[in-house]
């Protein structure tokens, strides 16, 4: 991600959208500086942006106020209405922005590619979880076998299917049928 982090920047001279960031309880940017990240001249033409986003933000069902936070702040020497913008708020806005602006198609790219960055690192992580309560499961299988052969069972698939009909009420083929699973899914052919 970082090369598109290193792409969203608000002209040459300028840090990229990641150093614009304010930490105050919580990372968020100015809407104004994000107005010119986007190529707004004025403030009042990119407040349509703003309001779309936070209709987007209404339509949805997600908070406004923990997102877009009016303010007055201290630009030159006047006071002037700004908002501080939360990550999604930015991306929203962005999204909202105007698409003949090329400085909001590089971000609407910039969001999609964060976006698809933490979908991949959210599934990767799924699937670590996942390996790591098979091994759980895996270990307490084994000690459950080491269980069973200590008390003296001798037939452990009779010992297994048991344990199924005791949790399931039913045996292990009848539960690969239920959710239509094969034997391929389970590793064994017998139910």
């Amino acid at each position: 991600m970082s090369e598109f982090i290193d792409y969203f920047h608000f002209e040459e001279d300028y840090e990229s959208f990641e150093d614009f960031g304010q930490m105050n309880g919580g990372l968020s940017w100015f809407a104004r500086d994000l107005m010119k990240m986007l190529g707004y001249e004025s403030f009042n033409s990119f407040v349509n942006a703003i309001n779309k986003a936070i209709q987007a933000c209404t339509t949805l069902k997600i908070p406004v106020l923990g997102n877009f936070t009016q303010i007055e702040r201290e630009i030159e020497g006047s006071r002037v209405l700004d908002y501080k913008l939360s990550r999604f708020a930015c991306y929203l806005v962005a999204m909202n922005g105007d698409v003949k602006k090329p400085q909001v198609a590089k971000a609407q790219a910039y969001f999609a590619a964060m976006a698809e960055t933490v979908r991949q690192h959210l599934q990767n992580a799924e699937s670590v979880e996942r390996l790591l309560i098979r091994g759980d499961v895996s270990e307490r299988e084994r000690s459950l076998a080491g269980v069973a052969k200590a008390a003296g069972v001798q037939y452990y698939g009779l010992f297994h299917h048991k344990g199924y009909l005791g949790m399931y009420n039913m045996g292990l083929r009848d539960i690969k049928d239920r959710k239509g699973l094969g034997e391929a899914a389970w590793g064994c052919p017998l139910g």
